[in-house]
């Protein structure tokens, strides 16, 4: 309620960034703060606000885990500001969400981020799918997702090499 409070008092701060460029949004993600980021994204703070690395929010919130974060992010009305755009990707790698799933070992949440419009067949700068991103981080279950979802088994990278290669 608190902060509720506050960003209907001082608006201007809702998307105010650090110097390197993470946005309150970016901290209550990493830190796992579900409510701060509902109450952020009713005020209309921008989900898909970067920081200096390129990471949204809800990359952040990956990286650390947090679950019922990541959820808030898919489920959560957009306010007055900007939807969630699932079809971001990190600047340096091309890197889809679904490859930062991948990377991050949350296939839990797979067929969530598919049905929320996720597209399941972008590739990274290096030509793979989030397939070859789940098959290198050795998840089965994973793995067994983005080909029941449709992705390939047969589908090369830039090098040639199968999602079996990793």
């Amino acid at each position: 309620e608190f902060l509720a409070a506050l960003l209907s008092d001082q608006p201007a701060v809702l998307d105010r960034a650090t110097a390197n460029g993470d946005t309150a949004m970016h901290i209550a993600a990493a830190e796992g703060h579900a409510g701060c980021v509902e109450a952020l994204i009713s005020a209309g703070a921008d989900p898909n606000a970067v920081n200096n690395k390129g990471l949204t929010a809800l990359h952040m919130a990956m990286a650390k885990q947090h679950f019922e974060v990541v959820e808030e992010f898919l489920s959560a009305e957009s306010g007055a500001g900007p939807a969630l755009d699932l079809e971001l990707r990190l600047p340096t790698t091309q890197a889809s969400y679904l490859h930062f799933l991948a990377q991050t070992g949350m296939e839990e949440l797979i067929s969530e981020f598919v049905s929320h419009g996720a597209p399941i067949t972008d590739v990274d700068a290096h030509r793979r799918t989030a397939l070859h991103a789940m098959a290198h981080c050795g998840s089965d279950k994973g793995c067994r997702a983005f080909v029941e979802l449709g992705l390939s088994p047969a589908a090369e990278d830039k090098d040639g090499k199968l999602p079996m290669h990793y």
